[in-house]
């Protein structure tokens, strides 16, 4: 009995070249599809930090003008170089739960490696660590441009994934932005009058408070001179 089926449909076997190439395509995709959940999870994890980071200098902010006291955010290395610590710092004790949840412990900024910011207004730098500072009601804030970024190197390489946080120097709604050209027009478009009209204030308000607390002259002191009656000598009785 001759076998009358068609060539091209006999099962043929799989060779060893073809076995290997199949593993090849496959390991190949593995990893594009690997590197590309990784670095997706390193984008959302790092967008997670900057929020936290924003709205922890707007919390600062916020309790500068309602409670009236001076604020400052601290940024320092964790032991180990782990990642970056964060917190905040005031003058003033506030009550029982809300000053638990400010002290409350927050996480170690992992994902971001580098906060990079040079003030303005305050030179003083601390090697290590950086002070972010809401004093007086506003009227000394740390004012720059703050660049978040996922390396600690100051000229980043390409694919770094980076942020901007401008602090125009006076109370202000604070934002993240993607691009240090988005970070400029924010800070160019401040109040540029803004130092100014502070500066005349306090100039107005100085002489207000020096005479609150100047002393008294010798000259407008009321006189406790004893003034003899008439007929009465001083110091002498009536016998």
């Amino acid at each position: 009995m001759t076998n009358d089926m068609p060539q091209s449909l006999r099962k043929q076997p799989i060779t060893l070249l073809e076995i290997l190439i199949v593993m090849a395509i496959l390991a190949l995709v593995s990893g594009v599809v690997a590197v590309s959940i990784n670095r997706v999870l390193t984008a959302q994890r790092f967008q997670n930090e900057v929020s936290m980071i924003v709205d922890e200098l707007n919390l600062a902010q916020n309790i500068m003008t309602i409670m009236n006291t001076d604020v400052r955010v601290m940024f320092k290395e964790s032991p180990g170089n782990k990642g970056i610590e964060y917190w905040l710092e005031m003058d003033t004790l506030l009550s029982g739960h809300v000053q638990k949840e400010i002290n409350r412990r927050k996480g170690v900024l992992k994902t971001i490696r580098g906060v990079f910011f040079q003030d303005e207004l305050i030179s003083e730098i601390s090697e290590g660590k950086l002070d972010v500072k809401f004093l007086s009601s506003g009227a000394v804030m740390s004012r720059g441009i703050m660049r978040l970024a996922t390396t600690d190197n100051e000229n980043p390489p390409a694919g770094t994934l980076q942020t901007y946080i401008c602090l125009v120097g006076y109370p202000h709604p604070i934002v993240s932005v993607e691009t240090k050209e988005e970070a400029d027009k924010i800070c160019a478009d401040r109040d540029v009058d803004f130092d100014t009209k502070l500066t005349q204030d306090t100039v107005l308000k100085i002489p207000e408070q020096v005479k609150k607390i100047e002393p008294q002259s010798s000259d407008d002191e009321p006189k406790n001179e004893d003034v003899p009656k008439k007929g009465a000598s001083p110091g002498r009785g009536k016998k």
